[in-house]
């Protein structure tokens, strides 16, 4: 899968990782494409989606078309502030969204990644935006987050708590797999 485009307007290429085919056409998806994340199905991927111009934010999340192999955009989520970062949940019941900037507070938001509905409350503790966040592989109830305000947190999403935080140094970038 490839990303280009500007802050207002970007398209989404996504290729067969076998023979480097080009599934469809490319998506247009209005705004600038920080984190991409497919469901460990693999017939559905969830993006954060930015249009500065617009300020407009949203996870969009597209699934596969079973007779074409295309993608189509299943829902769109809007966000309150510029989305950073998504992940599904290792069983791909859930999708985690990640927001905020630099000089502001950063919130975790959960959806149910068939219906698109908030699940649970927000999760609330950064002082930055949250940079990353991943699912820990074997269970669906434990994320762990990262900052630019230089904390990595981790969460009990069956409590909605924050379990520790463990300050670093520098401000957090980060990506995963979950291969």
């Amino acid at each position: 899968m490839a990303g280009s485009g500007s802050y207002a307007e970007c398209k989404v290429w996504i290729f067969d990782s076998t023979s480097g085919a080009l599934i469809g056409s490319p998506l247009n998806v209005g705004g600038g494409v920080p984190s991409i994340d497919f469901a460990p199905c693999g017939n559905k991927f969830a993006i954060a989606c930015n249009n500065y111009n617009s300020s407009s934010y949203s996870v969009q999340i597209f699934s596969q078309d079973g007779s074409t192999g295309n993608f189509a955009c299943q829902s769109t989520l809007s966000g309150e502030k510029r989305i950073n970062s998504v992940a599904f949940s290792p069983d791909g019941s859930l999708i985690a969204a990640g927001d905020g900037g630099y000089r502001e507070a950063g919130t975790i938001r959960l959806y149910n990644a068939a219906t698109g509905d908030p699940f649970g409350s927000p999760l609330k503790g950064h002082n930055s935006g949250v940079s990353s966040l991943a699912f820990k592989p074997d269970d669906p109830n434990v994320l762990v987050t990262g900052s630019w305000d230089k904390t990595v947190k981790l969460w009990d999403l069956s409590t909605s708590t924050c379990l520790s935080t463990d300050r670093k140094s520098t401000r957090l970038n980060s990506s995963h797999s979950q291969d």
